[in-house]
């Protein structure tokens, strides 16, 4: 397995490091990353060109960039979760997101895209026990409803071709950055019960895939 020094530097500096500083460096080591990857990349220029508002690529294909990174293993992407957050026509944003799924999977089919308007997910979306959720007011507020603390990181590319971290503090009080790199899986229980957490460990096989991960905060 291939170590990394880069990434044991940034993780010893992390330790010594105010909460603000430690967030800015994981997010230039999330950004090494993806300059590090032609595809992921390529997936943000495409991306981009859509010019929707607050988007990003997130979850699985930050997340799992990151741990195999860390893990010494090669990384390609496969789905990619871009998402947005539009209120204009939100009642009818799952065929919007439908619509420009198609067009980037025209433009790039060797990705399977999921694209979601995040101000329109309390509209199909319900709850293990079937209730609705309120609207979310910004990608942000979406992101940190998400399953995993590690899940809820995204990045963007802006018109300056800067890439930017999007990461929000979660219910346990900071953002999934840490998670992220510390290799730990900690369920967040803003919409996600404990079952649904313990059903996609199963079904993600993240213990083995990666086995450098560890469970922490079981309810």
């Amino acid at each position: 397995m291939r170590t990394d020094p880069a990434l044991a530097a940034t993780e010893k500096s992390v330790h010594t490091s105010t909460p603000e500083q430690a967030r800015a460096e994981y997010a230039a080591r999330i950004v090494s990353c993806v300059k590090a990857n032609p595809s992921l990349l390529a997936a943000l220029h495409t991306a981009r060109e859509l010019q929707l508002p607050q988007w990003c690529i997130a979850a699985g294909a930050i997340r799992n960039l990151v741990w195999s990174h860390i893990h010494g293993m090669d990384f390609e992407p496969g789905e990619i979760d871009l998402v947005y957050w539009d209120d204009a026509d939100a009642d009818s944003s799952a065929e919007r997101d439908q619509a420009l799924q198609a067009q980037l999977a025209q433009r790039m089919p060797q990705f399977d895209w999921d694209v979601t308007n995040q101000a329109g997910v309390h509209y199909w979306y319900r709850g293990e026990d079937g209730r609705r959720f309120a609207p979310f007011a910004s990608t942000l507020a979406g992101m940190a409803s998400w399953p995993e603390t590690a899940t809820a990181v995204g990045v963007s590319l802006d018109e300056a071709d800067q890439l930017q971290i999007w990461a929000p503090v979660l219910a346990h009080g900071d953002t999934g950055l840490a998670d992220l790199f510390a290799l730990r899986l900690r369920h967040n229980p803003a919409r996600v019960s404990q079952a649904q957490f313990q059903a996609r460990l199963a079904q993600k096989r993240f213990l083995q895939r990666w086995p450098r991960l560890t469970l922490v905060g079981a309810d």
